[in-house]
C-alpha cells in the first residue's frame, strides 16, 4: 500500500509539472519505428527510444503494484503475418531508484525492442498495434502513455515461392476427377470338390 499510495501522489504532482501557457503535453520521449528484412520469409520490427534529461523507460518485466508500468506491446492480429517469439531489448540498467525506493532495471538515453515476424504476404502491409510505457527521474513519474503502432513491410514473394516448394500443391488431376493408382483384377480357381480359391491382383 506503500507503494501504491507514493505512485498517486507522483501522478498527480505530474500534472503540474508544465508551466507552459498552451498546457501542452510534456514527453519526454521520442519513439522511431522501422522495419528490416532478415530472410526470405521474416523480418524485424525496430522500435527506437531517445530519452530527454536524466529520465528512465522501463522494460518489459512486470513489478506488479509495487513498481512502475512496464513497456508493452500489442500488435493488432493479422493474416499478412504472424509474430515470432516475443520482443526483445537492449541492455538495461540495474540500479536502486530513489523515486520508488527499491532496484529497478531501465533505460537512460536510449533503448532499443526488437519484434520478429513471418510474412505470409507478397505484396506491402503494414503492421499496427499500441505501445505502452511509463517514465520517471530522480523526483517524479508521469502517467502511463499509450501509442500507436505503425510499420511498413514490404512484403515477401521469396517466402511464399519457398512455401509452396516444401508445401506443393497437388494440380495434376483434370476435370476433377479422382485418381486412383491402384487397378485390381479379381479370380476364383477351384482347387477341389468343396474348395475354390480367389485370387486379388493389385497393380500399383
Amino acid at each position: 500500500m506503500k507503494h501504491i499510495f507514493r505512485l498517486s501522489i507522483l501522478l498527480l504532482l505530474s500534472t503540474f509539472i508544465s508551466n507552459d501557457v498552451n498546457a501542452q503535453i510534456f514527453d519526454p520521449v521520442k519513439w522511431d519505428f522501422s522495419s528490416k528484412k532478415i530472410s526470405d520469409c521474416e523480418y524485424e520490427l525496430i522500435i527506437n527510444a531517445k530519452l530527454d534529461g536524466n529520465w528512465h523507460l522501463y522494460g518489459q518485466k512486470s513489478y506488479g503494484d509495487e513498481g512502475p508500468i512496464p513497456t508493452s506491446f500489442n500488435f493488432t492480429k493479422s493474416s499478412n503475418y504472424e509474430l515470432v517469439g516475443k520482443a526483445k531489448e537492449s541492455k538495461l540498467i540495474k540500479k536502486f531508484e530513489p523515486v520508488w525506493n527499491f532496484e529497478l532495471q531501465f533505460f537512460e538515453h536510449t533503448a532499443v525492442f526488437t519484434q520478429k515476424i513471418k510474412v505470409k504476404h507478397d505484396k506491402p502491409f503494414d503492421v499496427k498495434g499500441k505501445l505502452e510505457y511509463m517514465v520517471c527521474n530522480e523526483s517524479q513519474c508521469l502517467p502511463p502513455t499509450t501509442i500507436d503502432l505503425n510499420f511498413k513491410v514490404q512484403g515477401s514473394a521469396e517466402c511464399l515461392k519457398s512455401e509452396e516448394k516444401l508445401n506443393p500443391v497437388n494440380t495434376s488431376t483434370s476435370n476433377n476427377k479422382i485418381i486412383n493408382p491402384v487397378k485390381w483384377d479379381f479370380s476364383s480357381k477351384k482347387i477341389r470338390d468343396c474348395e475354390y480359391e480367389l485370387s486379388f491382383k493389385a497393380k500399383i
